[in-house]
């Protein structure tokens, strides 16, 4: 009788020992929550944010830097300015030179050095000189160079003063009725002398206005087109540019 009872308290102290050591192993699994766990097993991309964009921009990834770009400033990647600038770069190769102008134009207001405010508004003033908006290019030009002139950018500045200089004509408008196709109309006025100011304004910002009277009205138009499709993209044109634009035949 008393083997047996030697023989069950051996027994339990087997057990108990087993158990014991299998707790630390068990209590281990435990302590990982399902969230931290979920967090441990979500894949994490390689790169992210100024590095990325960067990237992809001198692998002249545009499209893809313009897009990693956007979903980093909405995330609030740090570097923001820089990211913003690559940004603007990008947008300016794929031929989107409004949407670049933005962008350059969010870091020259931002808290940026003055070097990267001062590429900015190179890439503001080169967006639409790749437009050939070449008075609009010129008057950026010469308004960086006021801004920045003791940056490393204004003797670029300055030859691109001299270059597109000899690119802009800006003719006088004089009232005249001319028939065409179709012509953009952007304002009537009774009186000719405001309308040859408008005309002019336009003109200095590289569209061929001219100007027509009708009875006591004189209309100012900012161009004339062949077909209606040119007429349609040069009003778009123009309305980005702040201008109410109708299409007259």
């Amino acid at each position: 009788m008393k083997m047996r009872f030697v023989n069950i308290a051996v027994t339990a102290l087997v057990v108990f020992a087993v158990c014991v050591s299998a707790l630390p192993a068990w209590a281990g699994l435990r302590t990982e929550t399902k969230r931290e766990r979920a967090l441990r097993e979500k894949p994490r991309p390689a790169r992210a944010g100024y590095e990325e964009v960067l990237r992809l921009f001198l692998s002249a990834h545009y499209a893809e830097a313009e897009q990693e770009a956007a979903r980093a400033l909405s995330s609030g990647a740090s570097q923001a300015d820089e990211i913003r600038y690559f940004q603007g770069l990008s947008l300016s190769k794929l031929g989107r030179f409004a949407e670049a102008r933005s962008a350059f134009g969010a870091v020259e207001r931002s808290g940026a050095p003055q070097e990267l405010k001062a590429r900015a508004a190179v890439g503001f003033a080169d967006a639409f000189f790749f437009e050939k908006n070449f008075p609009a290019a010129l008057s950026a030009y010469k308004s960086a160079l006021e801004r920045y002139p003791r940056s490393d950018e204004a003797p670029y500045f300055s030859d691109q003063i001299e270059k597109v200089s000899g690119l802009v004509h800006t003719p006088d408008p004089v009232i005249q009725n001319v028939p065409v196709e179709y012509r953009v109309q952007i304002g009537v006025f009774s009186e000719p002398r405001n309308a040859k100011v408008l005309a002019k304004k336009v003109a200095s910002a590289g569209y061929a206005s001219f100007v027509e009277t009708e009875g006591t009205r004189v209309r100012v138009f900012a161009g004339k087109c062949a077909r209606r499709e040119d007429a349609e993209a040069l009003a778009e044109r123009l309305k980005k540019d702040g201008y109410p634009t109708t299409i007259r035949s």
